[in-house]
């Protein structure tokens, strides 16, 4: 595995710290990352799709597109994406 996938999760706020609630970043982050990685740079709203199809019970996917927006864009501002038109893609490596 990636160790950059597997390093320390970006939490969205909000949640109300039940058992399990705190994994759900890090699993989403990991599947955010596999599938930019796999399939290139892609919209939030596709992102939301496969998601919505991937997660599923126990652990279903049940963010808002808004809310993963924020996520990601959070994800931005941790230097572990980029944005450029609409497009979320992996940070390459500083060189």
């Amino acid at each position: 595995m990636d160790t950059e996938a597997s390093a320390s999760s970006t939490n969205v706020g909000g949640g109300s710290g039940g058992a399990g609630e705190d994994d759900t970043p890090e699993l989403y982050w990991l599947l955010v990352y596999n599938m930019l990685t796999n399939l290139g740079s892609m919209p939030s709203d596709r992102i939301h799709s496969m998601l919505n199809m991937f997660v599923q019970t126990p652990n279903s996917y049940e963010w808002s597109p808004q809310q993963l927006e924020a996520y990601l864009n959070r994800l931005v501002r941790d230097d572990k994406l980029v944005s450029s038109g609409g497009q979320y893609s992996i940070r390459k490596p500083a060189a």
